[in-house]
């Protein structure tokens, strides 16, 4: 075995060299190597063995820097090869970590008493039977253990078990996903120690034998402050004896028992338990079978909680049975909870089957309330409006998808704590934004994310202006959005505001200026545009807006404050909206094989409602395969080994539904063009005129963006639908998304909520303003002009990559697989990707946002320091590494004078913030 060890060593590390010198990175450095031969292993097992060494070599490097080098593989006999191949990866994964975003930690002080530990693991393992694993064991300082996802089992949990991996004074121990059955939370339970502060053994099988072993611990843990026991076979019983257990555990705030299958006895257990901690914040109760006395008494519960200043803020009871028998008295205890106390701050009763009479009663409970920011009611027979009150509606069949983006602009959902929602200043001033009321003395706003509902503006209090000015303070949530104003019976849009005409006018209903009056339905085409940044996180919504309440006096100090500050350097950066996602929907899939693929109109339909509201994640999975390691290509494709490594990372393949083989067929047949989707004008209605050229913006064996979502569509009907597993392609369609593709998504958003979060600031902008000349100067330098055209400069993805390796921008973390990335980010949406080429000319705008990104995907990044790191990577490697830029030939406009934004626009102007409509930003090079 142990020279089966050393050829498998030794042969992986000259395919290494080999693939190096062919390839080879930008600075010789053999984690360098690791990492770029990372995803290239041939099969799952070499994949996952070398990443952990790739992660022992970094975190070695920082704690012990002789430590970098691998040692030789010189076992002797079966427990030495055991230790050669293992116990360095145990050995030293006691440093190491697998939060992606965590820093590297030194090592542990006492390197011999890990090493016993690790001797003592083996000698376990040979003891049963079983072939030592690497479990990427984490210590932070030695206060937490992480084992999340390593599917340990029993077996191995009785090893581990057996070497004090739990030691005294440990702090956090994370068991999340590892198999655990009643057997091995038993053999666990008994070592944990009592200096525990936070717990985590989701996703485990542990039932009722489990937790009386692990309950004899949780009793005595005094400390103990999380408790996440989601996902697994608890039960009523088992629910009954851990609430016993805790019930100790004074300065528990974080209690997680969702997905757990228990009743009314467990709740009531829940709930004797809430009803007298004073410490408990935050309660998960979601995806579990209450209803009845069990809803009760909880609600209950909550109400004396509150009353003896208990600090429950976080409730979720989603996907259970409220609204099952008898639910009135339930919804009249919650609805005293919102007339009487003003504790909680996050309530979900979404997918619970209240009926209209019910929701009734929440609403009416609710109405003079304005500390409960985030309601989430979806899947009932109501919904909340962007002010926070709850509408009833006769059945929850009538109401859309809340979860879904709504195409008007409407936010996703009205909860303004969850979705980040911030404040906003709304300003009418008469004779200056528009004609002056005439025949009332008020002004209404209409907003798209209250689907231009007229709210009732307030006249701004001590202003001595001449000119009346209207306010008011409405929480928005991030995002473009659109709005007007109601002046008498006419809809204006202020003139001193952002303005944008829609391609389709907008219908209303105004609200009525004199008293018997009816209602008067108008529309427009004319409207107001603005975008709000997505508030920081620990940052209040603001004091101005409460939910369900519009009546705060405004003063002109305040409106100073509150007025509004875009960053008028990215003014013309054309955010994603709606309505520009719902179109490069449309454009896909018209452009695809699927209105042949699938012939049902009635399916078609069903197919595009279940994918609609997730296209924008699939189109940024897309983006991200598509791009990476495409440095020196100028369109990014999804070659098949990209699509193989999607559905790999995301689960699809298995050994009975969905095989390699069974993906290269869907990638073969998504891949396949129709007749004229390669070849000349594919618009013309009757086809008549194609001119038989091969379309330059389709690569060759790789998937396009719309041939993507084909592909999609095969996978489901591939893996679901053809296996049995489900009866439609709808159906098939909704399997593979919930349980393989949006678990994910977030991973993709990340990047993309940075620009609105941490880049689109006034902090980075002055950074911006201040190296100015230097980034005008090197975006000019690598820019590409058409001649004679007239249109502004571009840059495409070869010479961006020029401008990396020139401005030395490559290091462990932003390497050439990730310039591509960078460049395929910072652009903007277009609609047609198949017959233009915007997507692939970078403008000035994008180039500022790829330069952040830059900085974004370097080593050493924090968000609090991203003005700094930016300024630095400026001053350090573009000014003193990229040439200064020649002016172009008939360029008379002198330096400083046109080229730099900054001294174009006036941040100061609503004008200068004004988002590009769509179709509008940087369009003249399409």
């Amino acid at each position: 075995m142990a020279d089966t060890a050393v050829a498998q060593h030794r042969g992986w590390d000259e395919f290494q060299r080999h693939r190096h010198h062919l390839h080879p990175p930008p600075v010789w450095d053999e984690d360098q190597v690791r990492r770029e031969t990372a995803n290239k292993a041939p099969d799952q097992f070499a994949r996952k063995k070398w990443t952990f060494f790739f992660k022992y070599a970094q975190v070695a490097r920082h704690g012990r820097p002789e430590a970098t080098v691998l040692p030789s593989i010189e076992a002797q006999d079966k427990r030495s090869s055991y230790v050669s191949t293992g116990s360095l990866l145990l050995e030293h994964s006691a440093t190491a970590t697998l939060d992606s975003d965590a820093q590297p930690l030194p090592p542990p002080e006492d390197v011999s008493q890990t090493q016993e530990g690790v001797d003592r693991y083996y000698a376990a393992c040979e003891d049963l039977n079983l072939l030592p694993t690497a479990t990427g064991l984490v210590r932070r300082h030695d206060y937490e253990v992480n084992l999340r996802g390593q599917s340990l089992g029993d077996s191995y949990a009785t090893a581990l078990a057996k070497c004090d991996t739990f030691p005294p004074g440990l702090q956090s121990i994370n068991l999340r996903g590892n198999r655990l059955t009643d057997r091995g939370a038993a053999t666990l339970g008994a070592t944990l120690p009592s200096s525990l502060e936070r717990l985590d053994l989701s996703d485990n099988h542990i039932g009722a034998e489990g937790v009386t072993h692990i309950g004899r611990k949780l009793a005595h843990m005094k400390t103990l402050q999380v408790l996440r026991f989601a996902d697994n076979k608890l039960g009523d019983l088992a629910v009954d004896m851990l609430c016993t257990a805790i019930s100790n555990c004074q300065k528990l705030r974080e209690l997680d028992l969702s997905c757990n299958g228990f009743k009314e006895t467990g709740a009531k257990a829940v709930a004797m338990l809430v009803a007298d901690h004073e410490v408990l914040a935050k309660l998960d109760l979601h995806w579990n079978e209450i209803s009845g006395a069990g809803g009760l008494a909880l609600a209950n519960a909550l109400m004396e909680n509150a009353a003896s200043n208990g600090r429950l803020r976080d409730v979720n009871l989603a996907w259970n049975n409220l609204g099952s028998g008898n639910a009135v008295p339930t919804c009249e205890a919650f609805a005293r909870i919102f007339s009487e106390r003003s504790t909680l701050r996050h309530l979900d009763i979404s997918y619970n089957k209240l009926d209209a009479k019910c929701c009734s009663i929440l609403a009416e409970g609710l109405q003079g309330n304005h500390s409960l920011f985030d309601l989430h009611v979806a899947g009932n027979a109501a919904y909340v409006d962007a002010i926070g009150f709850l509408v009833p509606v006769e059945s929850a069949d009538d109401m859309p998808l809340q979860r879904c983006t709504s195409i008007s602009g409407g936010a996703d959902e009205n909860c303004w704590v969850s979705v980040r929602w911030t404040e906003q200043l709304f300003e009418y001033t008469a004779m200056c934004s528009g004609p002056a009321p005439a025949k009332a003395h008020d002004v209404w706003l209409l907003t798209s994310f209250d689907h231009y509902k007229p709210i009732r503006m307030m006249t701004l209090a001590d202003d001595n202006s001449e000119d009346k000015r209207y306010v008011i303070c409405r929480a928005v949530p991030p995002g473009r959005y659109q709005y007007f104003f109601q002046v008498d019976d006419e809809a204006v849009a202020a003139i001193d505001n952002p303005v944008i005409e829609l391609d389709e006018p907008v219908s209303v209903t105004l609200e009525p200026i004199e008293e018997g009056e009816p209602p008067k339905k108008t529309h427009t085409k004319t409207v107001n545009v603005g975008v709000a940044p997505l508030r920081p996180k620990g940052v209040d919504i603001g004091e101005n807006v409460q939910p369900r309440k519009l009546d705060t006096p405004i003063s002109v100090a305040e409106v100073q404050q509150l007025r509004p500050r875009v960053p008028s350097l990215f003014a013309s950066y054309r955010l994603d909206t709606n309505d520009l996602l719902n179109k490069c929907f449309e454009e896909d899939w018209r452009r695809s094989k699927l209105n042949k693929y699938v012939k049902d109109v009635d399916t078609r339909q069903r197919l595009k409602e279940i994918l609609r509201p997730h296209y924008n994640s699939l189109r940024l999975i897309y983006k991200h395969f598509a791009a990476l390691e495409k440095a020196d290509t100028a369109i990014p494709a999804l070659a098949l080994n990209d699509f193989t490594e999607i559905l790999e990372t995301f689960d699809i393949i298995d050994d009975r539904t969905c095989k390699l083989k069974d993906g290269d067929m869907v990638f073969i047949a998504a891949n396949v063009l129709d007749k004229g989707d390669g070849h000349g004008d594919m618009t013309r209605p009757d086809h008549t005129h194609i001119i038989h050229v091969k379309n330059p913006l389709i690569v060759d064996n790789s998937l396009m963006r719309f041939q993507w979502l084909e592909a999609i569509v095969r996978l489901a009907d591939q893996k679901y639908k053809k296996s049995g597993d489900a009866e439609t392609l709808g159906e098939a369609m909704e399997i593979l998304l919930e349980s393989h593709i949006l678990p994910y998504e977030k991973d993709y958003r990340k990047p993309i909520d940075w620009r609105t979060e941490e880049l689109f600031t006034e902090a980075v902008q002055q950074v911006y303003s201040r190296h100015m000349k230097t980034i005008r100067a090197a975006f000019d330098d690598y820019a590409m002009r058409d001649a004679g055209s007239g249109l502004p400069p571009y840059i495409c993805l070869p010479e961006f990559n020029a401008f990396c390796e020139a401005a030395n921008a490559l290091d462990g973390r932003f390497t050439a697989r990730e310039v591509s990335l960078a460049f395929t980010l910072a652009m903007m949406t277009q609609v047609n990707e198949t017959d233009k080429r915007r997507h692939l000319e970078m403008s000035f705008v994008e180039f500022l946002e790829a330069v952040g990104r830059i900085v974004y995907m370097r080593e050493g990044y924090d968000s609090a320091q991203l003005p700094a790191l930016l300024d630095s990577f400026l001053a350090n490697n573009v000014a003193t590494r990229v040439p200064p830029a020649k002016p172009a030939e008939g360029d008379e406009e002198e330096e400083g004078q046109a080229n730099d934004p900054a001294e174009e626009t006036d941040t100061d102007s609503p004008q200068a913030a004004a988002p590009a409509a769509e179709g509008e930003a940087d369009t003249p090079h399409e």
